[in-house]
């Protein structure tokens, strides 16, 4: 406070290390924007790709060195951006249009169907790959078991007992056998893990178009591969 004819009166008083870090701040944003600037002026993009992320092949036209800017990490571990919104789109049971609503109330680019039916083939690939690896796995523990509890023929081969069930995509019990999919599940009793799955599919949506057009299909995975009765698929 100050004295004015006897009246106090506030001062405003502002601390010097405030305005030295305002300061540095303002310093440093001016310097980040020249470093920005300098290097934006000296890089010459060379070629960019955008098959799993963006990324750019730069060379400084100072010295000459090539550099590749990558928007996503390169490690093994790391599970790209595409593929981990695609993984969760399966998931959840969502297609590529849900995905694009989803993204414009994140307001986020969306991938376009092009590269989403991309990613949802190769993702398909894995996810298949990888389900046969660990049936396999579920086979050997089986067998494991089954020679350790003596259950062996007279020929050496462990014998194993299962479960095996088939289902349908809609109700066909005491009423229209006219399922257009099915499948069929081998579970092992000792270890409850999945031994075998087989599917049948009665229907081909590119092939029924074509058919309908009376056009020769485009190529394609086809998961057409049975065309008897929908209840004979479990027995198959």
């Amino acid at each position: 406070y100050k004295s004015t004819s006897s009246i106090l009166q506030p001062v405003q008083l502002r601390d010097s290390s405030v305005e030295a870090s305002d300061h540095n701040v303002l310093e440093s944003q001016a310097s980040i924007q020249n470093t920005v600037h300098a290097i934006k002026s000296r890089l010459n993009v060379i070629s960019h790709n955008e098959v799993e992320s963006y990324s750019l092949q730069t060379e400084c036209q100072m010295c000459g060195i090539e550099t590749i800017i990558s928007s996503e990490p390169t490690n093994e571990t790391y599970l790209p951006i595409n593929k981990a919104v695609l993984n969760g789109t399966v998931a959840i049971g969502i297609g590529q249009t849900q995905l694009f609503e989803l993204s414009s109330a994140l307001e986020i680019p969306c991938m376009s169907n092009s590269t989403f039916s991309r990613q949802h083939e190769d993702l398909s690939l894995n996810i298949h790959n990888l389900a046969w690896e660990e049936i396999r796995k579920a086979g050997e523990e089986e067998r494991q078991l089954a020679m350790e509890a003596g259950d062996i023929d007279v020929d050496g081969i462990p014998f194993c007992s299962v479960v095996a069930d088939g289902q349908w995509s809609k109700r066909s019990y005491k009423t229209k056998y006219d399922s257009l999919s099915g499948v069929a599940t081998i579970i092992g009793f000792k270890t409850k893990k999945v031994l075998f799955i087989g599917i049948r599919n009665r229907y081909c949506v590119i092939c029924n178009r074509a058919e309908t057009k009376n056009e020769t299909p485009l190529d394609h995975t086809c998961f057409l591969n049975w065309t008897k009765s929908a209840t004979g698929m479990e027995a198959d």
